[in-house]
């Protein structure tokens, strides 16, 4: 259950780095870039810059805390102890082997001593024929 909800939150969270990597603008500023910020005054470009660093902020830190979900997703699922219902069948697939291994044991002991029955009589009607 717990890998269950690791892996939704995994997912989640992958999916708002990817959203905010791409609201992030590129370091270097095009010829769009240049021709509408003519009209900015230090007051705009200073906000602006402060939104991108702070974007850059988060977007670091979300990508941090992923990777370390990502390696503690990997432990659990690769040291996970098997659970109750895995170990109750475990123990049913053990018994039933056990259970037809007898059987087995059974049955060839009881071929074997007919079959030592059957020889035996057969020297006894041999004797007898004789």
């Amino acid at each position: 259950m717990e890998e269950i909800i690791l892996g939704i939150i995994l997912m989640l969270l992958a999916t708002v780095v990817v959203v905010l990597v791409l609201m992030q603008s590129g370091k270097e500023k095009s010829l769009s870039g240049t021709i509408a910020g003519a009209g900015e005054s230090f007051f705009t470009k200073n906000k602006g810059k402060s939104k991108e660093k702070t974007l850059s902020i988060i977007t670091t830190a979300l990508s941090i805390i992923f990777v370390v979900l990502a390696v503690v997703f990997v432990i659990m699922v690769t040291t996970k102890s098997p659970s109750k219902d895995e170990e109750k069948a475990d123990a049913e697939v053990t018994e039933s082997a056990n259970a037809e291994g007898s059987e087995t044991k059974e049955g060839s002991e009881t071929e074997a001593e007919s079959a030592a029955e059957e020889k035996e009589e057969a020297s006894d009607s041999e004797e007898a024929a004789e």
